[in-house]
Order: C-alpha cells, then structure tokens, then sequence
C-alpha cells in the first residue's frame, strides 16, 4: 500500500522544499532499493531516498518504508496510480 506522508513526517522536510515524501507499508521483506525503485521508474523518484523502518529487536525490516520524489506533483502522481 502507498500512502501520502505527513507534512511534518521526518523524511518529508528531510529535502527541499518542493520534494515530497510517499509512505508504503505491506511490502516483502527482501524488498530492495531497486526493488522500489523500479517500482517507482517515471515516477521522479530521488535516487537514494528509500528509508525502511527497521525492527529494533530483530534489526529486520518491517515492511514499510518511505520514498521521497522530485516535486509534490510526482508523489502526487504516484499515489494516484500506484495506491492498490
């Protein structure tokens, strides 16, 4: 599942100001960078920006992560076509 994150979220303002930030959840839990990435291919994605929230206990991923994309439109855009 892809969702819109919060304005305030971390990975939100963690660039400039016109880059916004999706939040997925539900993914496997061998999901790679390239895994998300091409996921997201034509979607103005920025290279490098996938954060996985890690498991503290076992340090495993949990199986959601965030993305951030070049402008608020891309993210936008997306959501819209990728959100199942």
């Amino acid at each position: 599942q892809v969702r819109l994150a919060k304005k305030d979220s971390q990975l939100a303002g963690s660039g400039p100001k016109e880059q916004a930030c999706l939040r997925m959840q539900g993914l496997p839990f061998k999901a790679t960078d390239e895994d998300i990435e091409e996921f997201f291919s034509g979607y103005n994605m920025v290279a490098g920006s996938v954060k996985y929230q890690m498991n503290e206990e076992t340090e495993r991923k949990t199986g959601h992560a965030a993305v951030l994309f070049e402008s608020q439109e891309d993210a936008d855009r997306a959501f819209k076509e990728k959100q199942k």
